[in-house]
């Protein structure tokens, strides 16, 4: 991008953040969208679009292993991450619902899965995977099942440790 086009991408996002107030985010985010095509070249909006586009899902899935009970006795979610250790502990604590009880035994048994298969499938990023697979369950359990509260105790239970 030339210093120009730095400069007007600078202007089009001070000007959507100035109508942030007044209109919706998506609003906003589509101004903005808007603004940054008049701004790219037509190759630049073609990088551009290729880094924006939604992936596509395969045909078919992938052809995994099925999972042994053995198997997945291996692996638990509570050994592998300090959040789902502190959140059985705390369960009881922590007053869950049931239906929260119930996502996050999911997310449990989802995590399980997701850690064996990856360890099938190995490969020299495999440790690298498995700490962001399990970084991104944890950011589920956290943001996505659990209040802000009971998250903050859960977080707080970690840092005492």
């Amino acid at each position: 991008m030339t210093e120009k086009q730095k400069q007007e991408i600078e202007h089009v996002a001070a000007m959507a953040r100035s109508n942030q107030g007044k209109e919706g985010l998506a609003a906003v985010n589509q101004q903005y969208l808007s603004g940054l095509e008049g701004v790219l070249t037509a190759s630049q909006r073609t990088a551009w679009s290729r880094l924006t586009a939604k992936p596509s899902l395969p045909a078919q899935p992938p052809d995994l292993p099925a999972l042994a009970a053995a198997d997945a006795a291996d692996v638990t979610s509570e050994e592998v991450s300090p959040i789902f250790h502190a959140l059985a502990e705390k369960q009881d604590d922590l007053k869950l619902a049931a239906d929260q009880n119930e996502m996050l035994g999911e997310l449990q048994t989802l995590t399980r899965k997701g850690l064996l298969w990856i360890s099938h499938a190995g490969g020299c990023r495999e440790q690298e995977t498995r700490a962001a697979f399990i970084k991104h369950a944890e950011q589920v359990a956290l943001l996505g099942i659990l209040t802000e509260r009971q998250a903050s105790r859960v977080q707080a239970e970690i840092e005492g440790h």
